[in-house]
């Protein structure tokens, strides 16, 4: 194995050079057989050899045999979230990609957005996007885990969450820390159950169990010292499914991800949630603000790394933005990612390129909500590149 530094030395390189390194190629009539109707283009996705994947290939094998679900965590920026994909804001999350890329699934491999995590501590908090949560929760912004701050209550709140499918079962993620308060959860105002915080640095998961159907799940503060809610997810146990975990976080960079001072942060909570597959998009905030490449790439390093403790990698770029970066310096970002995916030996969907790197011509086309973030349309076309990727046997041509 090459050591750190070797590695990020050959990602220096080829993202100066914008070069990659070629990869075993399957052709496009391959994949029009194999799939059916037109082949995929090659253009946009480098680095899928058909072996870098194999926690996805057996999770996507145990939803299709119905042995259990397959998590799949999205690590990103307001444009993970969904920011800009209605005028309404509270509808913006059920027209995110990742929601657009769950309906994009069928049997055997159903996939569904039924959770919610964290909430970043941005101009424009998660719940505000979200029509599925109400809360009165307030943000902890100084102490951030997956997807941004957690969900907290120090007095009489109540967060709220009704899924938009029937589910029969919830978990409900919490910290459990000393001197915190407990919660109570029930279904639908019915039967409490106390989640006690007040334990021992870690996190820890409550499930709470109903008959097959529509819900609300309803958490409220009930007692002693602070309590803090990461997030909920729900399923129907008898069906296995994709869990798409949409954890996009409000202006947050790859530093922000790049944290494991407490059991809490988004390292260690990556590791926690044990996600099959990570997706990573994290570049517009980074390219916006000029990070430092080689400081950029060690952070990115530091998510890959964590992800990959329980499964699969995939890294991608973001869309074309018109803030302050130039299109040269998108474009070095671009590339720096792609090295790094190609150092790693996993893959990199390059939406920069897919989307022709070019905010003007988007904007021009009625597609881009605002300097950074798409509208539902171009959200749509990013979903089914997404998509296109995670078929099963998928190979690029690069």
């Amino acid at each position: 194995m090459r050591a750190r530094l070797s590695k990020f030395a050959l990602a220096a390189a080829l993202a100066l050079l914008g070069a990659v390194a070629p990869v075993e190629a399957w052709s496009p009539w391959h994949e029009a057989v194999l799939f059916g109707g037109p082949a995929p283009a090659a253009f946009g996705f480098y680095n899928f050899t058909g072996r870098n994947l194999p926690h996805w290939k057996a999770a996507l094998a145990a939803v299709a045999a119905g042995s259990h679900n397959a998590k799949v965590l999205l690590v990103g920026d307001s444009t993970t979230d969904g920011y800009g994909a209605e005028s309404t804001a509270s509808q913006d999350r059920a027209n995110s990609w990742p929601t657009q890329l769950a309906g994009l699934f069928k049997p055997p491999t159903p996939a569904g957005w039924q959770s919610f995590i964290g909430d970043g501590p941005g101009a424009m908090p998660t719940t505000s996007l979200d029509a599925r949560v109400t809360s009165n929760f307030s943000q902890n912004t100084g102490l951030p885990s997956v997807g941004g701050a957690f969900m907290q209550a120090t007095s009489a709140a109540t967060f709220s969450f009704t899924p938009a499918t029937s589910c029969d079962t919830f978990d409900v993620y919490a910290t459990d820390y000393p001197g915190s308060g407990t919660l109570n959860a029930n279904l639908d105002g019915g039967t409490n159950t106390a989640i006690n915080e007040n334990g021992s640095s870690s996190m820890t998961t409550t499930t709470i169990t109903g008959s097959l159907g529509p819900h609300t799940l309803n958490v409220s503060w009930a007692s002693g010292g602070t309590t803090n809610l990461l997030g909920v997810d729900c399923y129907n146990s008898a069906q296995k499914q994709i869990m798409l975990w949409n954890a996009g976080w409000w202006g947050s960079f790859a530093s922000d991800w790049d944290s494991s001072t407490y059991f809490f942060n988004p390292l260690p909570a990556i590791e926690y949630l044990a996600p099959s597959l990570t997706i990573i998009d994290l570049t517009i905030n980074d390219w916006n603000s000029a990070t430092n490449l080689t400081t950029y790439t060690n952070e990115l390093q530091a998510i890959i790394s964590a992800a990959q403790q329980s499964g699969d990698v995939i890294l991608m770029s973001g869309n074309p933005t018109n803030q302050s970066a130039s299109a040269a310096t998108q474009a070095t970002y671009d590339n720096a990612v792609k090295a790094l995916a190609y150092a790693d030996g996993i893959p990199f969907i390059d939406i920069y390129n897919l989307l022709g790197a070019n905010w003007t011509t988007l904007n021009n086309e009625g597609l881009m909500y605002d300097t950074d973030h798409p509208e539902a349309a171009l959200y749509s076309r990013i979903a089914g590149y997404v998509y296109q990727a995670l078929k099963p046997g998928f190979r690029s041509a690069q």
